[in-house]
């Protein structure tokens, strides 16, 4: 797939060099697409925006959506002997840290906010299902005492027609 390295004269002309960039393109373009260990060396690094700041309100009654995470596609079986030398390791400057640091703090105090939603609204749950069980107690024990009142009436309705 690729060619001998190409030799440029000085007088190359504009319709050559644009050969030269669409083939140097599409090598470039199937060798990503064959193997994904090549494709950090192919593709240039994009810098991450750092997340913006978010404001907690205690007023909140819905919490946001998680938006879904991605998976990286598994990668096929590759020869120790094809493969190509290993990538350089990211490095992280002390503000990339700071940033990141951040981000982890504001998301742990989300979920802790979260948390004690959460315990409170359990906490009304178990009153609510006392406070239910407690009016269907009440309910039964005043249909057994109308049925036996009603009873208790016609035995008396008897007794005095006879």
């Amino acid at each position: 797939m690729l060619e001998a390295p190409i030799r440029l004269s000085s007088s190359a002309s504009s319709r050559e060099l644009e050969d030269i960039r669409k083939r140097t393109t599409t090598e470039c373009t199937d060798a990503a697409s064959l193997s994904p260990l090549l494709s950090p060396l192919l593709v240039p690094a994009v810098k991450a925006k750092p997340l913006s700041p978010v404001k907690v309100s205690p007023m909140k009654t819905s919490p946001p959506k998680p938006e879904p995470i991605s998976q990286p596609a598994p990668r096929p079986y590759q020869s120790p002997l094809a493969s190509p030398p290993p990538a350089a390791i990211p490095t992280f400057s002390s503000s990339d840290n700071g940033s990141v640091e951040s981000s982890l703090e504001q998301i742990k105090n989300l979920l802790e906010a979260q948390t004690k939603t959460i315990n409170a609204q359990s906490e009304k749950i178990g009153k609510l299902a006392q406070e239910v069980d407690t009016l269907k107690i009440k309910v039964r024990s005043g249909a057994q005492g109308q049925s036996e009142r009603i009873r208790q009436l016609e035995l008396e309705l008897e007794a005095a027609r006879s």
